[in-house]
């Protein structure tokens, strides 16, 4: 008797885990149809355009000058024009025109965006520069 009464206990204990891997694997499969059907509801992000990629460098000189230096960068090549603005005014900087193949000097690496107005510390600086597919990209954002 003593035997029969071990064997039911065992078969009780062994029992008790396929429930709970059942409840798991449940749990699981409806996180995952979830997933899914959120992705089709919502859409999945379409086009997205990877960030050009153009290496600048920003200072401020003594004076009230801000010079943004084109270093280059693999994107370099399919830059057309570059802009920049101190405070929000685009014409503090070359007189609103920018660097581009037909301003002096021409939009080359090493080549340099002169804005004026500066203060000492106080110069929220933007560049955007337009590429070749038309889009224009935030290039540099930066308080000097």
């Amino acid at each position: 008797m003593w035997r029969s009464h071990r064997k039911e206990e065992s078969i009780y204990q062994d029992e008790a885990i396929s429930p709970v891997i059942g409840v798991i694997l449940m749990v699981a499969i409806t996180v995952i149809l979830s997933a899914v059907i959120a992705g089709f509801v919502y859409g999945l992000p379409t086009q997205v355009q990877k960030p050009w990629k153009v290496g600048l460098d920003v200072k401020q000189v003594p004076g009230n000058q801000i010079i943004v230096t084109i270093i280059g960068g693999g994107d370099f090549p399919r830059l057309q024009s570059i802009k920049g603005s101190v405070e929000g005014e685009y014409t503090a900087c070359n007189n609103g025109d920018g660097l581009s193949a037909t301003t002096t000097p021409s939009l080359s690496v090493g080549a340099q965006l002169v804005c004026n107005g500066a203060t000492n510390g106080a110069d929220h600086v933007v560049v955007v520069g337009r590429f070749e597919d038309q889009s224009e990209q935030v290039l540099i954002d930066t308080h000097l």
